[in-house]
């Protein structure tokens, strides 16, 4: 995932208003899917592992926010590029009084 993310192409690129352009890439995440052998491993894995050979995410539901805000969400492990999380947050939270 490092060299995915680090490639020149995937490289995040800003507009002039700093917004992330399409086509570049701030945050990268692994396909999830179950092996063969696990999926009859334990009792809970019987029942909630998805058939084999079949990828996970053409069963995903589409969200309608997501579809509107052309965006996606973070479903767990992956890598992010620091740098472009730095730049498109900075000075969006405000400190607390504490």
């Amino acid at each position: 995932m490092i060299e995915t993310l680090a490639h020149p192409l995937n490289q995040p690129r800003f507009d002039a208003a700093g917004r992330i352009l399409t086509g570049s890439y701030t945050i990268i995440q692994p396909r999830v899917s179950p092996t063969l052998p696990s999926t009859t491993a334990s009792p809970f894995s019987r029942l909630f592992a998805d058939a084999v050979g079949i990828d996970p995410y053409t069963k995903a539901i589409s969200d309608v926010n997501q579809d509107l805000a052309g965006e996606g969400s973070y479903h767990g492990k992956g890598i992010y590029d620091v740098r472009a999380f730095s730049r498109v947050l900075s000075g969006r939270f405000l400190k607390s009084g504490c």
